[in-house]
C-alpha cells in the first residue's frame, strides 16, 4: 500500500493499479486517468474541488478533502472497505447518495456545520460506525440512509430535521440511545425497524404521524411521551408500551 502525498499539484509516490481518478476540473491533471492503490491521501488546501470519487479504493484508510470541496458526490467513497475515520471539510453542504455505502470499517465521521443534505442510502452497511452526531444545520436525510449500520448505538437528531424518512436506521441492531428534537412531525415506514437493542425513546408532542411498521420488531421498546399524546395513542394501538412524562 502507498501514501500519496500532492505538493503544488505535483503527485508524489503514485503506483498502479487501478483505484481511482480525478474529474476534469484540477489545471494540472486534466487528462489524468491514472488511478492508484493508496492507503492515505493528503490534498493542498487551494486543490480545485474532485467531481469523481475513490470507490471500490479498498486500501484506503485516510484521506483530507481540498476546502473547495462542497460535496460528496454520489458513491464517492464507495466500498472504500479500509477507510477507518473521515472529516467533512468546512465547506461540504451535501452528502450524496451511497457515497460511503459499504464503507464497513468507518468507525469515526465528524460532520462540518454547514451540511445540509445527507441522500439516500449515504452510509449503508457503515457496519462499525457506533455513534452519530448529525450537525444542527442538517435540513433532511435520505432513505435508508443508515440502514444496516449494525454498531450504531447512538443517534442526535438535528434540531431542523422534519421527517425520519423510510429505512432511515433499518437494522440498526445495536441502537440504544435515540434523541428526536421537537422539529420531527413524522417518522415513516421501518424507520427504526429492526432496531432490537432500542428499549425506549421519547416521542415528542410534535410528532403526528408515525407509520404502523416504524418500529417493527423492536420488541423492548417502551416509548415516552406527553399523556393524551399523538404518541401515546400510537403506542397502544401497536401493543408498545407507554410511559407518561
Amino acid at each position: 500500500m502507498f501514501l500519496i502525498k500532492l505538493t503544488e499539484k505535483k503527485v508524489v509516490n503514485a503506483a498502479t493499479p487501478p483505484m481511482w481518478r480525478y474529474g476534469d476540473t484540477n489545471d494540472d491533471y486534466h487528462n489524468l486517468d491514472y488511478t492508484f492503490n493508496i492507503r492515505e491521501l493528503y490534498l493542498p488546501e487551494d486543490f480545485q474541488e474532485i467531481r469523481n470519487g475513490f470507490n471500490f479504493c479498498e486500501t484506503l484508510e485516510k484521506i483530507e478533502l481540498p476546502k473547495s470541496q462542497t460535496e460528496i458526490g454520489i458513491a464517492f467513497f464507495k466500498q472504500c472497505t479500509n477507510l477507518k475515520e473521515f472529516t467533512c471539510p468546512d465547506s461540504i453542504t451535501i452528502i450524496c447518495k451511497d457515497a460511503f455505502r459499504g464503507c464497513e470499517n468507518l468507525t469515526s465521521i465528524t460532520f462540518n456545520d454547514e451540511l445540509k443534505t445527507i441522500e439516500n442510502e449515504a452510509f449503508v452497511d457503515c457496519k462499525s460506525l457506533e455513534k452519530l452526531e448529525l450537525p444542527d444545520t442538517l435540513e433532511s436525510i435520505g432513505n435508508s440512509c443508515f440502514q444496516n449500520c449494525t454498531a450504531l448505538k447512538e443517534i442526535n437528531i438535528s434540531s431542523k430535521i422534519n421527517t425520519i424518512p423510510k429505512r432511515a436506521f433499518f437494522y440498526c441492531e445495536s441502537l440504544e440511545i435515540l434523541n428526536l428534537p421537537d422539529s420531527v412531525t413524522a417518522i415513516s415506514s421501518e424507520a427504526f425497524a429492526h432496531c432490537n437493542s432500542l428499549k425506549e425513546t421519547y416521542i415528542p408532542e410534535s410528532v403526528n404521524e408515525i407509520a404502523e411498521n416504524a418500529f417493527d420488531e423492536c420488541d423492548s421498546l417502551t416509548i415516552k411521551g406527553k399523556s393524551g399524546s399523538y404518541a401515546e395513542e400510537y403506542a397502544k394501538e401497536n401493543d408498545i408500551d407507554f410511559v407518561a412524562e
